[in-house]
């Protein structure tokens, strides 16, 4: 069975055991269930590296991700496996995160890749955004959103409008299902 928003971090106790990739990103959105027990996966990783524009950050630099969710996890480990070095930004204050009250303009205009990992602007509530000062968004950056209903959300609609590349999670979501049924027919 799949897991998802915001049962993927509390799952993991239930787990029997973890392949090494849902180990290490300490976040788990697939369960197979064997003889032995549950066994948790994790794809959103695979999911969210094969939608990347990987030439746009081939080169390292710094990315923002908004959210610390079990989603973010998923998506800083890739980062950090792309050589990236990477802010959290939350709004509680959470070790390894700062507030979006700290997260100053430069910060935005230094990173190459901005990821949105929170549900702001899912449908219906689709005029929420993350917080932040989206002017300093431009044209050499990618936005990417995992939402994927609506298809351009407010956060990809704003950094569109700054001239960023801006993906949507359709593809993600896609792909880490694709993954999933892999992992279920073996």
């Amino acid at each position: 069975f799949s897991v998802t928003i915001p049962y993927k971090e509390v799952i993991l106790p239930f787990c029997h055991t973890l392949s090494p990739e849902a180990k290490k990103i300490g976040a788990v959105n697939c369960v197979k269930i064997t003889e032995n027990g549950w066994k948790g996966y994790n794809t959103d990783c695979i999911g969210f590296r094969d939608t990347l524009p990987l030439d746009k950050l081939e080169h390292g630099g710094k990315a923002i991700v908004f959210g610390t969710g079990g989603a973010s996890k998923a998506i800083i480990h890739v980062l950090i496996d792309l050589g990236l070095e990477v802010v959290r930004v939350s709004t509680s204050s959470k070790p390894g995160a700062i507030s979006y009250h700290d997260l100053t303009a430069q910060m935005i205009e230094e990173a190459i890749i901005l990821v949105n990992c929170t549900p702001l602007g899912t449908y219906p509530e689709v005029e929420e955004a993350v917080p932040i000062n989206f002017l300093a968004i431009h044209k050499d950056q990618v936005c990417y959103d995992l939402v994927y209903n609506p298809k351009q959300t407010k956060f990809l609609q704003l950094s569109d409008r700054q001239g960023a590349l801006t993906i949507n999670g359709m593809r993600m979501l896609e792909i880490q299902a694709e993954e999933a049924w892999k992992i279920w027919g073996n």
